[in-house]
Formats: C-alpha cells, sequence, structure tokens
C-alpha cells in the first residue's frame, strides 16, 4: 500500500494539470497514440524513476568487473568488442564510474569496449548526457581523481567530455 501511496502522490499533480477527473481517465490519457500521450509519458517517467545515485556508490562490484570478469571476458573472446550495459543508470555515475575504472587500469587500450547506459527517464538521460555533478554526488572520488575526470564550473563539477564521450546515453 506505501507502494501506490508513493506512486499516486507522485502523478497527482500530473492528473490535475491535464484536467483529468480519476486516475482511470489519467490512464486513457496515456493508452492514447500521438504526441500528448508520448510527452505526458516522459513526467511520468520522470515521477517514477526516482533514483539515488553517486560515484564509486557500489566499488566492489566495478572493482569485480574490472579485475575479475573482463580479463576473463578478454582471454575467452580477444578479437570481439567487450559490451558493458548499464541499465536504469539515472543520471550516469555508475557507468561513468565504469569508464574511469577501465581508464585507470588501461583497459581501453587494450580491447575495444562499449559502454552502453540507459535509463527510462528521458531527464536523466539528458542530466547524464551534460555531465554535471554535485560535489555530494563525487563525494567519494578522491581528489586525484575528481581533478582527473572533472574541472570544477561554480557549484558543480564537469566530467571530462573524453570520458563522457566513452559512453552510449539512451533512453
Amino acid at each position: 500500500h506505501d507502494g501506490i501511496r508513493l506512486i499516486t502522490g507522485r502523478l497527482a499533480g500530473r492528473v490535475q494539470q491535464n484536467h483529468c477527473q480519476s486516475f482511470l481517465s489519467y490512464y486513457h490519457l496515456l493508452m492514447r497514440d500521438g504526441s500528448e500521450a508520448a510527452t505526458e509519458w516522459r513526467y511520468v517517467m520522470a515521477a517514477l524513476a526516482k533514483s539515488v545515485s553517486s560515484f564509486l556508490r557500489h566499488a566492489n562490484h566495478v572493482r569485480a568487473l574490472v579485475d575479475v570478469m573482463l580479463p576473463q571476458l578478454f582471454a575467452a573472446s580477444p578479437a570481439e568488442p567487450i559490451r558493458i550495459w548499464s541499465a536504469s543508470c539515472a543520471e550516469g555515475e555508475e557507468p561513468l564510474t565504469i569508464a574511469m575504472a577501465l581508464e585507470e587500469a588501461d583497459w581501453f587500450a587494450r580491447s575495444r569496449i562499449e559502454i552502453y547506459a540507459s535509463d527510462a527517464n528521458p531527464a536523466a538521460i539528458e542530466r547524464a548526457i551534460h555531465g554535471r555533478y554535485s560535489a555530494e554526488k563525487i563525494r567519494h572520488l578522491d581528489d586525484t581523481m575528481r581533478d582527473k575526470y572533472f574541472v570544477k564550473e561554480t557549484a558543480e563539477w564537469q566530467v571530462l567530455p573524453a570520458l563522457r564521450e566513452r559512453i552510449q546515453w539512451r533512453v
């Protein structure tokens, strides 16, 4: 029941803004073909996809990928590209963390690596593409890593284009 209250709370404003009398009529709006429904789905995904992330949030998982899984994949098929998909990547912290770890371990020089990052929330992907993060988001990075991959711009940190461009971003 808490999940239903959370979802209805996040979408209640959209129901009112679209002059729908109920969530059922809002559902019917979403099920229509056309640009109005497509636009509205973006609001729905943004409302439902409230994710929390930061750089190096799952450092042990990234280390296992870089130090254990990639060597095994590369040994099994050295001519094939290694493809990594960060599904539900929010604003891009996870795939950028992976790209930094791969860069640090010199994997991009050793193998063809393709990193894909996707999220259902178009606004989150847009923020990931721009690559600007608060100090809170990068708090787990030591100064050396931060200064190697980010540039301070007023109140935020801008990820360097060379790193951001290693990732193919998709909704």
